[in-house]
């Protein structure tokens, strides 16, 4: 059996601590934000310069996708390496991001690459990366690293809310929350990942948001949770302290999302992530 190797891209935002843990496994391929011609890697290290720019750019940036060119240049060394690879990707209908991936696999021999599409973003995609690395740690071959990340993908959550749609809106991610354009300043409304963005509810503050979002939260969750924000680390240790009061026992993560994430949802958003049984 070959030993597996863990490639993601960016919009994870893997903690440096598990990239520290795991350094050995795992290999993450960037997406890009422009501002024009400029281009910034997605990145947490560029979180400051990013947010400084967003605030002050007369537009909002644009994200772009990595190259089929370079998952090549990921694959045919993993490959020669000896290994095998498991791929885990933003969902495809926020990014094509898993399409490019799909065309290197082509372009370099599929045969040992195994990729799947983890239907979320961000905190969620990172729990979902974060499984399949405790699984290429445990020996376990591709093919069934892939099998059981598909029960985690199906059981995956990612619940959030923002500070403002406008973002969501003007990036053109705003998927199943469509609906709520031209309710802006109304409401609050709690939003969820599965594929594409959905509305949960709609409430009138985003404290009562924030709440609505906690009760998704089962009592019969598995795993690990994730606390996810965007430039947000205050409210993100509150919000902890808050699933904390409901799961006293959880493993909790705080996970920061970087510059192509906060271009589509904009600073201040919040949410949580964990796998429902």
């Amino acid at each position: 059996m070959r030993p597996v190797r863990i490639v993601t891209d960016s919009t994870a935002y893997i903690p440096e601590e598990w990239l520290k843990e795991y350094r050995d496994l795992i290999t993450v391929v960037p997406l890009t934000v422009l501002f024009g011609k400029d281009t910034m890697e997605d990145s947490l290290d560029n979180q400051a310069e990013f947010l400084y720019r967003l605030k002050h750019s007369p537009q909002l940036p644009t994200t772009s996708q990595p190259t089929p060119a370079a998952f090549e240049t990921v694959f045919r060394k993993l490959k020669e390496a000896g290994h095998d690879i498991v791929g885990i990707f933003i969902s495809r209908k926020l990014s094509g991001t898993m399409t490019s991936a799909q065309t290197a696999a082509k372009n370099v021999g599929e045969e040992g690459i195994y990729l799947l599409d983890s239907g979320s973003v961000a905190g969620g995609l990172a729990l979902v990366v974060r499984q399949a690395l405790r699984y290429a740690r445990e020996g376990i071959a591709a093919k069934e690293i892939v099998s059981r990340l598909r029960n985690d993908v199906e059981a995956l959550r990612l619940v959030f809310v923002l500070e403002t749609l406008e973002y969501l809106k003007k990036g053109g991610r705003i998927g199943g929350a469509s609906a709520l354009i031209g309710t802006l300043l109304k409401i609050k409304p709690v939003l969820y990942v599965k594929g594409q963005v959905n509305v949960l509810d709609k409430v009138r503050t985003f404290k009562k948001a924030v709440q609505r979002m906690l009760q998704e939260l089962p009592a019969n969750y598995r795993g690990p949770l994730g606390v996810l924000h965007i430039a947000a680390s205050e409210a993100a240790g509150q919000l902890k302290q808050q699933v904390l009061e409901k799961a006293p026992q959880a493993e909790i993560h705080v996970l920061e999302a970087g510059p192509v994430l906060a271009t589509h949802a904009g600073p201040g958003a919040l949410g949580i992530t964990f796998f429902a049984r």
